[in-house]
Protein backbone atom coordinates (compact mmCIF):
# COMPACT_ATOMS: atom_id res chain seq x y z
CA UNK A 1 0.00 0.00 0.00
CA UNK A 2 1.35 3.48 -0.80
CA UNK A 3 2.57 5.36 2.27
CA UNK A 4 0.13 8.17 1.47
CA UNK A 5 -2.92 5.87 1.77
CA UNK A 6 -1.50 4.41 5.00
CA UNK A 7 -1.22 7.96 6.34
CA UNK A 8 -4.84 8.70 5.40
CA UNK A 9 -5.97 5.58 7.30
CA UNK A 10 -3.80 6.53 10.29
CA UNK A 11 -5.22 10.07 10.43
CA UNK A 12 -8.89 9.11 10.04
CA UNK A 13 -8.40 6.33 12.61
CA UNK A 14 -7.93 9.10 15.17
CA UNK A 15 -11.65 9.80 14.75
CA UNK A 16 -12.83 6.18 14.71
CA UNK A 17 -11.09 2.82 14.10
CA UNK A 18 -11.06 1.93 10.40
CA UNK A 19 -12.16 -1.71 9.94
CA UNK A 20 -9.88 -3.97 7.89
CA UNK A 21 -12.49 -4.26 5.12
CA UNK A 22 -12.59 -0.47 4.83
CA UNK A 23 -8.79 -0.27 4.80
CA UNK A 24 -8.70 -2.72 1.93
CA UNK A 25 -11.35 -0.76 0.05
CA UNK A 26 -9.34 2.47 0.48
CA UNK A 27 -6.18 0.72 -0.75
CA UNK A 28 -8.01 -0.35 -3.89
CA UNK A 29 -9.88 2.86 -4.68
CA UNK A 30 -7.79 5.79 -3.47
CA UNK A 31 -5.62 7.50 -6.06
CA UNK A 32 -2.41 9.33 -5.17
CA UNK A 33 -1.68 12.40 -7.29
CA UNK A 34 0.99 15.10 -7.24
CA UNK A 35 0.04 18.72 -7.98
CA UNK A 36 2.19 21.74 -8.73
CA UNK A 37 1.76 25.13 -7.13
CA UNK A 38 -1.00 27.03 -8.91
CA UNK A 39 -2.93 23.98 -10.13
CA UNK A 40 -6.67 23.88 -9.50
CA UNK A 41 -8.66 21.03 -7.98
CA UNK A 42 -11.92 22.84 -8.70
CA UNK A 43 -13.11 25.95 -10.56
CA UNK A 44 -16.42 27.80 -10.50
CA UNK A 45 -19.00 26.09 -12.66
CA UNK A 46 -17.56 22.61 -12.08
CA UNK A 47 -19.33 20.10 -9.86
CA UNK A 48 -17.07 18.70 -7.15
CA UNK A 49 -16.88 14.90 -7.15
CA UNK A 50 -13.76 14.14 -5.12
CA UNK A 51 -12.46 14.18 -1.56
CA UNK A 52 -8.77 15.11 -1.24
CA UNK A 53 -6.61 14.10 1.71
CA UNK A 54 -3.55 16.34 1.87
CA UNK A 55 -0.55 14.12 2.40
CA UNK A 56 1.78 17.02 1.71
CA UNK A 57 1.28 20.61 0.61
CA UNK A 58 -1.08 23.53 1.15
CA UNK A 59 -4.47 24.07 -0.49
CA UNK A 60 -6.76 27.09 -0.41
CA UNK A 61 -10.26 27.94 -1.54
CA UNK A 62 -11.16 31.37 -2.82
CA UNK A 63 -13.82 33.33 -4.62
CA UNK A 64 -13.41 36.29 -6.94
CA UNK A 65 -15.08 39.49 -5.79
CA UNK A 66 -14.67 42.61 -7.93
CA UNK A 67 -11.53 41.21 -9.62
CA UNK A 68 -10.06 40.48 -6.17
CA UNK A 69 -9.34 36.99 -4.83
CA UNK A 70 -10.86 36.42 -1.38
CA UNK A 71 -9.45 33.37 0.40
CA UNK A 72 -12.19 31.46 2.23
CA UNK A 73 -10.12 28.66 3.79
CA UNK A 74 -6.61 27.24 3.84
CA UNK A 75 -5.69 23.63 4.63
CA UNK A 76 -2.42 21.78 5.14
CA UNK A 77 -1.13 18.22 5.57
CA UNK A 78 -3.40 15.66 7.24
CA UNK A 79 -6.58 17.53 6.38
CA UNK A 80 -9.34 16.54 3.99
CA UNK A 81 -10.62 19.13 1.53
CA UNK A 82 -13.51 19.31 -0.89
CA UNK A 83 -16.38 21.59 -1.80
CA UNK A 84 -19.07 20.19 0.48
CA UNK A 85 -21.94 22.22 -0.96
CA UNK A 86 -21.09 21.50 -4.58
CA UNK A 87 -20.57 17.81 -3.91
CA UNK A 88 -23.65 17.11 -1.85
CA UNK A 89 -26.02 19.29 -3.83
CA UNK A 90 -24.49 18.17 -7.15
CA UNK A 91 -24.42 21.82 -8.11
CA UNK A 92 -21.71 23.91 -9.80
CA UNK A 93 -19.15 25.34 -7.44
CA UNK A 94 -18.82 29.06 -6.83
CA UNK A 95 -15.29 28.71 -5.48
CA UNK A 96 -11.85 27.82 -6.70
CA UNK A 97 -9.78 25.22 -4.86
CA UNK A 98 -6.10 25.76 -5.63
CA UNK A 99 -2.75 24.27 -4.67
CA UNK A 100 -0.56 26.99 -3.15
CA UNK A 101 2.39 24.76 -2.19
CA UNK A 102 3.28 21.65 -4.16
CA UNK A 103 1.01 18.89 -2.97
CA UNK A 104 0.61 15.16 -2.88
CA UNK A 105 -3.04 14.23 -2.41
CA UNK A 106 -4.88 11.00 -1.76
CA UNK A 107 -8.16 11.21 -3.65
CA UNK A 108 -11.40 9.27 -3.36
CA UNK A 109 -14.47 9.91 -5.46
CA UNK A 110 -17.76 10.71 -3.75
CA UNK A 111 -19.32 7.70 -5.48
CA UNK A 112 -16.66 5.38 -4.07
CA UNK A 113 -17.16 6.83 -0.59
CA UNK A 114 -20.89 6.13 -0.86
CA UNK A 115 -20.06 2.58 -1.94
CA UNK A 116 -17.76 2.21 1.09
CA UNK A 117 -20.46 3.46 3.46
CA UNK A 118 -22.89 0.85 2.09
CA UNK A 119 -20.27 -1.90 2.29
CA UNK A 120 -18.99 -1.03 5.80
CA UNK A 121 -21.82 0.72 7.70
CA UNK A 122 -19.71 1.56 10.77
CA UNK A 123 -17.73 3.92 8.54
CA UNK A 124 -20.74 6.22 8.85
CA UNK A 125 -19.63 6.91 12.45
CA UNK A 126 -16.20 7.95 11.19
CA UNK A 127 -17.74 10.20 8.52
CA UNK A 128 -20.04 11.82 11.07
CA UNK A 129 -17.05 12.58 13.31
CA UNK A 130 -15.03 13.93 10.38
CA UNK A 131 -17.95 16.18 9.36
CA UNK A 132 -18.21 17.43 12.94
CA UNK A 133 -14.52 18.39 12.87
CA UNK A 134 -15.03 20.03 9.46
CA UNK A 135 -18.00 21.97 10.83
CA UNK A 136 -16.03 23.06 13.91
CA UNK A 137 -13.31 24.46 11.68
CA UNK A 138 -15.94 26.28 9.61
CA UNK A 139 -17.31 27.75 12.84
CA UNK A 140 -13.84 29.03 13.80
CA UNK A 141 -13.48 30.65 10.36
CA UNK A 142 -16.90 32.24 10.89
CA UNK A 143 -15.79 33.65 14.26
CA UNK A 144 -12.65 35.09 12.70
CA UNK A 145 -14.63 36.78 9.93
CA UNK A 146 -16.86 38.51 12.49
CA UNK A 147 -14.12 40.00 14.66
CA UNK A 148 -14.28 43.72 13.87
CA UNK A 149 -10.65 44.61 14.60
CA UNK A 150 -8.03 43.51 12.06
CA UNK A 151 -5.44 43.15 14.83
CA UNK A 152 -7.78 40.96 16.89
CA UNK A 153 -8.63 38.83 13.82
CA UNK A 154 -4.93 38.35 13.19
CA UNK A 155 -4.18 37.41 16.83
CA UNK A 156 -7.09 34.95 16.93
CA UNK A 157 -6.03 33.36 13.63
CA UNK A 158 -2.42 33.00 14.76
CA UNK A 159 -3.52 31.50 18.10
CA UNK A 160 -5.91 28.98 16.57
CA UNK A 161 -3.75 28.08 13.57
CA UNK A 162 -0.32 28.48 15.20
CA UNK A 163 1.01 25.22 13.73
CA UNK A 164 0.00 25.78 10.15
CA UNK A 165 0.39 29.58 9.84
CA UNK A 166 4.17 29.38 9.19
CA UNK A 167 3.51 27.04 6.22
CA UNK A 168 1.15 29.46 4.48
CA UNK A 169 2.33 32.37 2.32
CA UNK A 170 1.41 35.64 4.04
CA UNK A 171 -0.58 36.95 1.09
CA UNK A 172 -3.14 34.15 1.53
CA UNK A 173 -3.43 34.66 5.30
CA UNK A 174 -3.92 38.38 4.66
CA UNK A 175 -6.58 37.62 2.05
CA UNK A 176 -8.35 35.27 4.46
CA UNK A 177 -8.26 37.92 7.21
CA UNK A 178 -9.45 40.68 4.87
CA UNK A 179 -6.35 42.83 5.34
CA UNK A 180 -3.44 43.92 3.18
CA UNK A 181 -0.26 41.85 3.27
CA UNK A 182 1.70 44.88 4.53
CA UNK A 183 -0.72 45.23 7.44
CA UNK A 184 -0.28 41.56 8.32
CA UNK A 185 3.52 41.95 8.18
CA UNK A 186 3.36 44.94 10.55
CA UNK A 187 1.14 43.01 12.96
CA UNK A 188 3.44 39.99 12.87
CA UNK A 189 6.46 42.25 13.50
CA UNK A 190 4.74 43.88 16.51
CA UNK A 191 3.84 40.45 17.92
CA UNK A 192 7.54 39.43 18.12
Amino acid sequence: MPAQVSELIKVVSLFYPVPVQAQEFLRQHCVVKAYKKGEYLLRPGEVCTTYHFIYQGVIRAFIRQDEKEVTTWISCANEIVTSIYSMHERTPSIEYIQVIREAVLVELSADKLEELLELVPEMNILIRRLLTAYYQDAEIRSFIARIPSAAARCRYYLDVYAEKAPLIPKKYIASFLGIREETLSRMLHKAK
